[in-house]
C-alpha cells in the first residue's frame, strides 16, 4: 500500500513539474513549438491545439496572434478542412 502511494505521489509531482515548464515559456517559443508540430512532425492537429493556446493568452502581441491565425488557417487547409477559410 506504502508504495502505491508514493506512485502516486511521483506521478502528482510529474504532472506539476510539466505544468510549470509550460508556464515558463513565452508565447514566441510555444509557436516555435507549434512551427514543429506543424511543418516538423507533420502533426496538424496538435499544432491547432498549440496555436490556439497563442490566441487565448494574454501575453501574446497582435504580430503573433496575426501569424499563429494564419497558421491554424494553413493547418486546416492542410487538412482540408473547411474551417481554412
Amino acid at each position: 500500500m506504502k508504495s502505491l502511494n508514493v506512485l502516486y505521489i511521483l506521478i502528482l509531482a510529474s504532472c506539476f513539474c510539466n505544468v510549470t515548464v509550460v508556464w515558463s515559456q513565452t508565447p514566441e517559443q510555444i509557436f516555435q513549438q507549434g512551427l514543429q508540430k506543424e511543418e516538423g512532425e507533420g502533426a496538424l492537429e496538435e499544432a491547432i491545439q498549440i496555436y490556439e493556446s497563442i490566441i487565448e493568452a494574454d501575453n501574446s502581441g497582435r504580430e503573433l496572434q496575426a501569424m499563429t491565425i494564419l497558421h491554424i488557417g494553413l493547418c486546416y487547409q492542410k487538412l482540408g478542412n473547411n474551417e481554412a477559410r
